[in-house]
């Protein structure tokens, strides 16, 4: 059944399933078909598969969900069809990153909506580099998602990880010691938005509370990021 999902051959899907064969089956890396009605945003084959007994949480090997797939998709139909037959709105990639991160990402505000009301974490960080969904949101310029996630309590103080980023291994023969290293990082929603340019966004983070002297770890101000990037 994956397999023919895969091509979008949903003829050959409707005849497997009449059959009775197994739909919960995956493919190598633990795709099964309701993964690709999410990634075909075919309504019609989910309600089909799901009937048959698909998982809408199904899990493949990078932690994605059919729900993940809507959401890239930015599609609300898929995502409030896959919400309704019980898909956890809380799934995580391996990356750690959320559905709803994805959703902020794509910036389609229904299915952020759709989300949250189902229960999302609007504050879950990502254990890659510990961003926020609206971090994604901002970065992504995606004001009017920024002022949904706004809404329900999105933390406008939460910062990314700091990291360290080598930029020069080299040292100068008047200074055999030196290396350096910069913090790299830091950023939080509203750093995002000065990096970007996005100043809707600023103003709804600035009413909700951001600090407008806020500082990057390498102690440039919002103010000097805006003006940087333009």
């Amino acid at each position: 059944v994956p397999d023919a999902a895969r091509l979008a051959d949903w003829e050959t899907v409707q005849a497997l399933v009449a059959r009775g064969t197994d739909v919960i089956a995956t493919q190598g890396d633990g795709t099964t078909a309701l993964h690709w009605a999410g990634y075909w945003d075919d309504v019609d084959a989910a309600s089909l598969l799901l009937r048959a007994g698909a998982d809408p949480s199904a899990v493949n090997d990078l932690g994605a969900t059919p729900l993940w797939t809507a959401a890239e998709n930015g599609s609300a139909t898929m995502v409030a069809h896959l919400l309704e037959a019980g898909a956890d709105p809380n799934a995580v990639l391996l990356s750690g990153e959320t559905v709803l991160m994805t959703g902020s990402r794509t910036g389609n505000v229904e299915v952020v909506r759709a989300l949250l009301a189902e229960g999302a974490d609007v504050n879950a960080v990502e254990r890659g580099r510990g961003q926020t969904a609206l971090m994604w949101a901002v970065a992504q310029r995606h004001p009017e998602v920024v002022g949904v996630l706004l809404e329900h309590g999105a933390d406008v103080r939460a910062r990314s990880d700091v990291r360290t980023e080598v930029v020069k291994t080299s040292p100068e023969p008047w200074n055999p010691d030196y290396i350096a290293a910069l913090p790299q990082g830091g950023y939080t929603p509203l750093l995002f938005a000065a990096r970007v340019g996005d100043v809707t966004s600023a103003r709804w983070l600035v009413s909700a509370g951001a600090d407008v002297d806020d500082t990057a770890p390498y102690a440039t101000s919002a103010t000097v990021v805006a003006a940087h990037s333009g």
